[in-house]
């Protein structure tokens, strides 16, 4: 009887570590995919709008992007909005994350989606970005500046 508890213990112990370290994986790679999506949400943003070029954004396009919009449109958009609002002046803030599969290898491919807040020459604006994770690369699925200049 005593051995059969000891084995009984010593499995649930066992189970009790793996699902622990299945745990910790899948916090660290969903503090990993914040991190990762986030500072290429700013990093694009901030090229875009200070050289005022959509290539960032071509060159990290998703698919679905692409069949939207096409590249001149993109550029044109990019042009549109600098002219309007001046200047990118600075990043002010930045919320939102991502979304993923806690389970390794389960085929979803990770999303993200955030909200930056913009400071331009001529007034604030809000950058509006939603990303899709496919091959380990984030790529752009929306981009949009929200701004009340923008649409007057």
């Amino acid at each position: 009887m005593a051995t059969r508890t000891s084995r009984f213990l010593l499995g649930m112990v066992l189970l009790l570590t793996i699902a622990l370290l299945l745990l910790g994986q899948s916090l660290w790679q969903q503090s990993r995919r914040d991190q990762t999506s986030s500072q290429f949400a700013i990093t694009v943003t901030q090229t875009v709008l200070t050289n005022a070029t959509a290539e960032p954004l071509i060159g990290n396009a998703h698919p679905d992007l692409l069949a939207e919009i096409d590249r001149n449109g993109l550029q044109g958009y990019v042009t549109y909005i600098v002219r309007q609002l001046g200047e990118l002046q600075s990043l002010e803030a930045i919320s939102g994350g991502s979304s993923g599969s806690w389970l390794p290898f389960s085929g979803q491919p990770a999303t993200a989606s955030y909200r930056i807040s913009l400071q331009f020459a001529e007034q604030p604006a809000t950058a509006e970005l939603s990303l899709e994770q496919l091959n380990g690369n984030w790529l752009i699925r929306q981009f949009r500046i929200a701004a009340d200049l923008l649409y007057e």
